[in-house]
């Protein structure tokens, strides 16, 4: 009987062992340091720099999401744009959307001459993983606020387009809002 025993006990040791050697060496955590190891590039990859030669331009990229009023929120940084992380991203069929400040309490921000760009004009952007894409201005358009077109700009598309906002108008200084969106339609460029 205590052969039987302790034959179990080497076999239940042996299995306790093993499983710690499976899981610690042959599939080692998905966490390191409180961070998810990805092992696909493509879930890593976002916008990290956006360049205008044109305007002067070349900035960092903030990844935003919504205030909490439920639009697309602002980057914290009047010198940095923001992507809105929900939607699209560079590359991919859809509308990518970046926003940029048009001025800040000391002067004009980063967005401030977004509105002279014209048809045939390139932005570049790049990923976290290298990739650059360039876009092509398409058209440029005005709207009220309150008139924004959320589904046009926001929206599904089956082309890979970068819609970059700004504000324009008048200056409201009880809500900190202006009156107007300039949002200027870039498409990107087929090489």
């Amino acid at each position: 009987m205590n052969k039987q025993l302790n034959f179990a006990f080497v076999i239940i040791l042996g299995l306790f062992f093993s499983a710690i050697f499976y899981t610690v060496f042959l599939h080692p955590p998905k966490y390191s340091n409180g961070q998810k190891i990805t092992v696909s590039s493509q879930n890593i990859a976002v916008p990290l720099t956006l360049t205008i030669k044109k305007l002067g331009i070349t900035t960092s990229i903030e990844s935003v999401g919504k205030d909490v009023s439920g639009n697309m929120d602002v980057p914290k940084n009047v010198s940095n744009v923001g992507w809105y992380k929900f939607g699209a991203r560079p590359g991919e069929h859809g509308n990518a959307v970046i926003a940029g400040h048009l001025d800040s309490e000391t002067g004009p921000a980063v967005f401030y001459n977004l509105s002279t760009l014209q048809p045939g004009d390139e932005v570049t952007l790049t990923d976290t993983v290298g990739h650059k894409f360039i876009y092509i201005v398409k058209t440029q358009a005005i709207y009220d606020d309150d008139k924004f077109p959320l589904q046009q700009v926001f929206g599904n598309q089956n082309k890979s387009m970068l819609n970059l906002i700004t504000c324009r108008g008048v200056f409201n200084t009880i809500t900190k809002n202006y009156s107007q969106r300039v949002v200027v339609y870039t498409q990107l460029k087929q090489i």
